[in-house]
């Protein structure tokens, strides 16, 4: 039974990548990265370490890879050989993008103009006049467009002048944490309530706080179909139902709780979906629950220009924890945020970092959301420097002066890795993402 788990483990870490023109580790030409203590490559004196690549088979892929594995990675490599644009520093506001030319409440905007909010977002511009008119709102937008403003600004408004209620389903509790955040923050001294629904809290205060009758509703599909089943939430006493990051939640295998939930909407519910991509599935959902709908697309930026990507290959699979140490070691990393594809890699590898000296932690859905929030305080405030994190865990992050996020495992999907990269170079700050390839 044993060597049975062991070898479903060793599925995990088969990299089928093609050779790439970057410098390589692990032999002649490996001291493309130097670290403090001036260790270049590894040799007969370096302690040998278990390696977290096991036996690869020769045959077939881990059903955690994506059928397009070798789409993703000449996607990773034409990103860090693509040439990066002139970076505009103090670009003047475009004519009639003022923040103020789309909100109409004046402690909304003063509550905005305090947090730095000053010009909208292009999908901000497109989407607040739809969803003012009652339309349903298919948004095609990646994470960092500013896409939660776009939703939660005239639908706060709403709720103040017309006590409508609003139901946010999101693919994690960190991005349940976030919206519920930026709720607070655009509320203040506003009479709103907002309540947020999430697996691994206490079932008994988020039912307290249900019957207070909140404006805002934030959770996660799980844990609002709990709630509706006993009878504490009920899905017809809301005027707007949100779907965030549709893609990836249906992607985590919730599309029978969104189902069930938007069959029990009223007929003039507004509905609003909005997606970092426009895939089948999305297409679908959306198809059978909105007849009538406006697409709100925008031409995105896919990585910022502040973030520099790299691709590190190593030769063998022995070396990469070596390898992944010696970045860290290197002059000029500080937080970092290293991702992972499975939960059990995730703590394997902070076990390994911790006994080699290293400040890590690990964040995943395994752990309980106390234990989550937890994690994430540490980090935020510099317990540790090192965040080791899943794909999962990792959406909602939003951490300041993150320098450089390691794609430890190849990410599933192109999605994944925007996502990813997307966690350093924030607030105009410059980052580094680095991937590690078997070559």
């Amino acid at each position: 039974m044993r060597n049975r788990r062991n070898f479903r483990r060793s599925r995990f870490d088969r990299k089928f990548v093609e050779s790439s023109p970057s410098k390589s580790y692990g032999g002649a030409k490996s001291n493309s990265f130097q670290s403090k203590d001036g260790a270049r490559s590894f040799g007969s004196n370096s302690r040998p370490r278990q390696s977290f690549n096991r036996p690869v088979r020769k045959f077939g892929r881990s059903r955690f890879e994506n059928r397009n594995f070798d789409e993703i990675i000449r996607f990773i490599k034409d990103s860090v050989n693509k040439p990066k644009a002139a970076v505009v520093v103090n670009q003047p506001e475009e004519p009639g993008q003022k923040i103020n030319d789309f909100v109409m409440n004046k402690t909304l905007l003063n509550n905005l103009l305090e947090k730095g909010f000053t010009t909208a977002t292009p999908i901000q511009a497109k989407a607040i006049p739809a969803i003012r008119e009652g339309k349903d709102i298919l948004g095609l937008a990646n994470t960092g467009t500013g896409k939660t403003a776009a939703y939660l600004i005239p639908l706060i408004e709403e709720a103040v002048n017309k006590r409508a209620k609003t139901l946010i389903l999101v693919p994690t509790r960190e991005l349940a944490i976030q919206i519920k955040n930026e709720i607070y923050i655009f509320t203040k001294a506003m009479p709103i309530k907002s309540e947020i629904v999430i697996g691994g809290a206490q079932m008994y205060r988020q039912i307290q706080n249900l019957r207070r009758n909140p404006d805002f509703v934030v959770g996660t599909p799980g844990r609002i179909k709990d709630h509706k089943q006993r009878g504490n939430i009920n899905i017809k006493n809301y005027k707007n139902i949100i779907l965030d990051e549709a893609d990836r939640m249906l992607d985590m295998g919730f599309i029978g709780e969104i189902k069930d939930l938007l069959r029990e909407r009223n007929e003039n519910v507004q509905s609003l979906f909005f997606s970092a991509t426009m895939d089948k599935k999305v297409a679908a959902l959306i198809k059978e629950f909105c007849q009538d709908y406006v697409t709100v697309e925008i031409e995105q930026q896919k990585v910022t220009d502040l973030i520099e990507q790299k691709v590190v290959n190593y030769k063998h699979d022995d070396l990469k924890i070596n390898l992944l140490e010696d970045l860290l070691k290197t002059e000029g990393f500080g937080k970092t945020i290293i991702f992972v594809n499975t939960k059990h890699r995730a703590d394997k590898l902070m076990k390994q970092l911790n006994a080699d000296g290293f400040k890590t932690d690990a964040l995943h859905g395994d752990k309980s959301q106390g234990l989550r929030q937890k994690i994430m305080r540490n980090y935020k405030e510099g317990s540790f420097d090192h965040l080791i994190a899943t794909d999962v865990a990792a959406r909602g992050i939003d951490v300041k002066d993150v320098t450089h996020v390691i794609n430890y495992d190849v990410p599933a999907t192109i999605e994944d890795y925007i996502h990813r990269v997307g966690r350093t170079g924030r607030a105009g700050k410059a980052g580094t993402a680095l991937t590690l390839i078997k070559e």
